[in-house]
């Protein structure tokens, strides 16, 4: 009787440890799997130019602070006008330029700045970037992707956790400078 509830034991040990690995893998899967659709999306979005995936693939509001955060003259020292008569306000003319990256420019945006290119037949295409991983942990990945034929030409992306553990979007993206003058051309 005793052999039999020894072996029990054991037998409930083994039992939790495979459940806890069970869970810890099947967690894990959950937590990068949302990565491939991610990716998935902004492939078919791109290539297609559907908005729609677009906007499963891309937090356009974090994305516009990002690429906004990276424009010239962003951080210039704000002057007071002195034509102004209220003293405790100022006209604020920023010369920087605006950009706005929506679902319906994304695209143009990629092709201008040669990220993708637009074949003869009118479809979209990535251009050849070789992509490393910078980065990653339980809640963000960042990916450098530098182009095979111009090293200058590289851009970083920020892929994060957007409001569920299953779901990541394109948070940031961090453009060279030569990527950068591209897209202000």
């Amino acid at each position: 009787m005793e052999e039999h509830m020894k072996k029990k034991e054991q037998n409930n040990g083994l039992r939790m440890i495979l459940f806890y690995l069970t869970c810890a893998v099947v967690v894990v899967i959950m937590l990068f799997g949302g990565l491939l659709f991610t990716k998935a999306h902004i492939v078919s979005g791109v290539t297609h130019n559907n908005q729609t995936e677009l906007n499963e693939a891309i937090n356009f509001h974090k994305l516009n602070n990002s690429v906004r955060g990276q424009m010239p003259g962003i951080m210039d020292t704000v002057k007071k006008d002195p034509n102004d008569i209220y003293s405790s306000s100022a006209i604020i003319n920023s010369n920087h330029p605006n950009i706005t990256v929506t679902p319906e420019n994304v695209v143009e945006l990629m092709i201008k700045t040669s990220i993708a290119k637009k074949d003869a037949d009118g479809s979209v295409s990535f251009n050849d970037f070789d992509m490393s991983r910078e980065s990653l942990s339980y809640s963000r990945l960042s990916l450098k992707f530098v182009s095979k034929t111009n090293k200058d030409d590289w851009f970083t992306t920020v892929i994060a956790k957007d409001g569920s553990v299953l779901v990541w979007k394109v948070n940031a993206v961090f453009l060279s400078p030569s990527l950068l003058d591209k897209l202000l051309q």
